[in-house]
């Protein structure tokens, strides 16, 4: 039995302070030197598994933008609105921007309950055993 059934994946985008001076640069990253930050680095990963992709997880509660928006939503928000601008990576140029959208609305996850690391993939862990998921990428950072 479950012999016929289709391999599902997910990815969990881990979370990353609000407040940190960085934030930018670590979750969209540097367009101008090409590296990709956690969020075109997840967004790709979606788009290079996007026929067993059933969740795409976005971490967490534990802080508030400057407008006051918890951590996942501002990175969710960030996600949608620079989906167009994916393609000044190099890295998106064969994809298919309006079907990566598709697929990230379909997919995406906010996790806004977790307040650290440990909960954060705790979180991740029961969402994705609901999904019957046997394959996991979690996007960080060094």
């Amino acid at each position: 039995a479950g012999g016929n059934k289709k391999p599902a994946a997910g990815i969990v985008v881990h979370g990353y302070h609000c407040e940190a001076h960085n934030w930018d640069e670590v979750v969209w990253g540097d367009v101008a030197n090409q590296r990709l930050g956690r969020l075109p680095q997840a967004a790709l990963l979606a788009w290079e598994t996007r026929h067993e992709l059933v969740s795409f997880i976005c971490g967490t509660g534990a802080s508030r933008n400057a407008s006051g928006m918890l951590e996942a939503d501002a990175t969710v928000a960030m996600l949608f609105e620079r989906l167009p601008i994916l393609s000044d990576f190099d890295s998106f140029r064969d994809v298919d921007l309006g079907e990566l959208n598709r697929l990230l609305r379909r997919t995406v996850v906010t996790d806004t309950v977790s307040t650290n690391t440990e909960q954060e993939v705790r979180f991740a862990l029961v969402r994705l055993q609901q999904a019957c998921v046997q394959r996991v990428m979690l996007v960080s950072s060094p």
